[in-house]
């Protein structure tokens, strides 16, 4: 999971556990599957519910917690006596991986969990069809321009002319970084439209005493992105850089785009932790004289 998502080790063997904990908490409650009695307001009759499997789940889980969004969905399927499909984001496939085998390796019947692990023209084409059927219209290839309330709702432009209209938007806008306030403008540091900072391998800014990190330089908004920016900051601020050491490569860490999807992308809301470093020349006079 460190190698494929870019958590840290302790955070992924904490994942592993939590994701664990679903198993065994539906596992337990697979016993307790209890029908009711319903009072009737017929005489002499009673109202008995059953519970009962619903068929085959087809499950979409996202990339930031490819072990326990999984296990959170496939393990009340389970509990309930369906088979599982499940599609784990082509960013995080191995951990899908390594949770089916285990699984099979516990003794859950093969077939009863189902993985497809990459981009399936087929099943995309299937899940259009279905969505198509239920109503909803889908605006593939084009990428919303503004929104607008209008007089019974609102309406979204697309930059190739189309226009989606209904009652509510969900507009996705991405991370945004804390950089409103900080005074940066009078420190000299160079920002760009969007507010991020400029940074070069060693984190710094224009102004070489300044450095950011996390959610201000730009990068995967990743906590452990932002703790190894860290530790690099302190490494060139203590004048470790100039040992043996190798730059960052973000190309490497785990990312995703929800505009790859054509209207088919199922995620929940991404609990990820923004970090947010600020060095000033006193705080590194101080380190400096400390070391």
């Amino acid at each position: 999971m460190s190698l494929e998502n870019g958590k840290t080790l302790s955070e992924a063997k904490g994942e592993v556990a939590y994701a664990a904990s679903f198993v065994q908490w539906f596992g337990e409650e697979a016993a307790r599957a209890y029908g009711d009695t319903i009072p009737s307001s017929t005489p002499h009759t009673t109202v008995l519910t059953f519970k009962e499997p619903v068929g085959v789940c087809g499950i979409i889980t996202p990339w930031n917690f490819p072990a326990a969004m999984i296990t959170r969905k496939i393990a009340p399927a389970f509990a309930a006596g369906c088979a599982v499909v499940v599609k784990p984001p082509s960013e995080t496939p191995f951990s899908c991986a390594a949770l089916t085998k285990l699984a099979v390796r516990a003794g859950l019947p093969p077939k009863v969990l189902q993985v497809l692990p990459t981009k399936d023209p087929e099943v995309a084409a299937a899940l259009e069809a279905e969505l198509l059927r239920r109503g909803v219209r889908l605006f593939k290839g084009a990428r919303a321009e503004s929104v607008r309330r209008t007089d019974d709702g609102v309406s979204v432009a697309c930059d190739d002319g189309r226009v989606a209209r209904g009652s509510h938007a969900l507009l996705a806008v991405g991370s945004i970084p804390n950089s409103e306030g900080l005074g940066l403008e009078h420190a000299g540091v160079t920002v760009d439209r969007a507010g991020y900072i400029p940074i070069n391998h060693h984190c710094q800014s224009n102004v070489g005493h300044i450095y950011a990190a996390g959610d201000l330089s730009g990068k995967l908004p990743l906590s452990s992105v932002a703790a190894m920016q860290g530790r690099k900051i302190a490494e060139h601020v203590m004048g470790m850089h100039t040992r043996d050491h190798r730059h960052l490569d973000y190309e490497k860490a785990a990312s995703a785009s929800a505009s790859e999807s054509a209207g088919c992308t199922s995620t929940l809301s991404r609990m990820s932790v923004t970090f947010r470093l600020q060095v000033t020349a006193r705080a590194i006079t101080e380190i400096s004289s400390a070391a």
